[in-house]
C-alpha cells in the first residue's frame, strides 16, 4: 500500500464551559489529578491512551481512565457532556471549540499529532478516478486542516 500523508492532526485537551463552572482550570497537567479524566481506548488492541502533555523538554503522562470511550464521537459526547477534561484531535473538536461549546485547556503544553493519510494500493498506472479522488481528498482535507487549527 502506498500511504500520502495530507497533515498532522494535533491532540488538544478540552472541556465544556459546564463541566468546569465551580471547579479551577488546570494550570499544569499535574492539576488533571482532581478531575475526572476521560480517555480513550483501542476498540481493537484494548490499549489505553494515555494524556501526554510536553514543555520545555519536560514530559507528563496522566492516566484518563474515569471515564471511558472506544471511538471519538463517544469520547466527544462525554466531553460536550460535561462529564470532563479529554484529550481527542483537533479536527474532532474544531467546531465545538468555535462555538464555544468547549473550550482548551492546557495550551501551551503540547499534545503530539499524528497523520492523517490516503492509503490506496500501488499500481504502475492509477486509475483515473482513483487519482481524481485522492487530490480531491487532499485538498479538501487539506482545507479542513488549515480551518481547524485557526480555532
Amino acid at each position: 500500500m502506498i500511504a500520502r500523508t495530507i497533515y498532522e492532526d494535533p491532540i488538544v485537551t478540552c472541556a465544556s464551559p459546564a463541566y468546569l463552572s465551580g471547579r479551577p482550570a488546570p494550570v499544569q497537567p499535574s492539576d488533571l489529578e482532581g478531575h475526572l479524566r476521560i480517555g480513550y481506548f483501542s476498540a481493537a488492541s484494548s490499549e489505553v491512551r494515555p494524556m501526554v502533555f510536553e514543555k520545555n523538554g519536560q514530559r507528563s503522562v496522566i492516566e484518563a481512565r474515569d471515564l471511558m470511550a472506544n471511538d471519538s464521537t463517544g469520547q466527544v459526547n462525554m466531553i460536550l457532556h460535561g462529564l470532563g477534561v479529554g484529550q481527542t484531535y483537533l479536527s474532532t473538536v474544531a467546531a465545538h471549540l468555535a462555538s464555544e461549546a468547549l473550550v482548551r485547556l492546557l495550551d501551551d503544553w503540547t499534545n503530539g499529532s499524528d497523520p492523517i493519510s490516503v492509503l490506496y494500493p500501488p499500481a504502475k498506472r492509477l486509475n483515473a478516478c482513483v487519482r481524481a479522488f485522492i487530490d480531491w481528498l487532499v485538498t479538501y482535507l487539506e482545507a479542513e486542516a488549515r480551518r481547524s487549527t485557526q480555532v
